[in-house]
């Protein structure tokens, strides 16, 4: 089951609330770090763009790591983010 599903409204709007969606990249707005952004969850911190994944996407594999086909850190487009090591 993917994150999307097990998460409540107020997470997911809270998360939605720090990017606008279009075609291209979604590029987050709230804290950042490096260029990643950053998302409070449960009581820790998580990069957006691996949090995004999971919620839009699939679970992230042991010793895998969300990659950015565009190149941007901080976009959290799940069309632009890519399993790799």
């Amino acid at each position: 089951m993917r994150l999307l599903e097990r998460l409540g409204e107020t997470t997911v709007a809270r998360f939605e609330a720090n990017f606008t969606k279009s075609s291209g990249c979604w590029l987050w707005r709230g804290a950042l770090s490096n260029g990643y952004g950053h998302f409070g969850f449960m009581g820790r911190v998580v990069k957006a763009h691996r949090f995004a994944f999971m919620l839009y996407k699939d679970k992230i594999p042991p010793g895998l790591l969300v990659r950015h086909s565009c190149d941007i850190p901080a976009c959290v487009n799940p069309e632009h983010l890519i399993l790799g090591t």
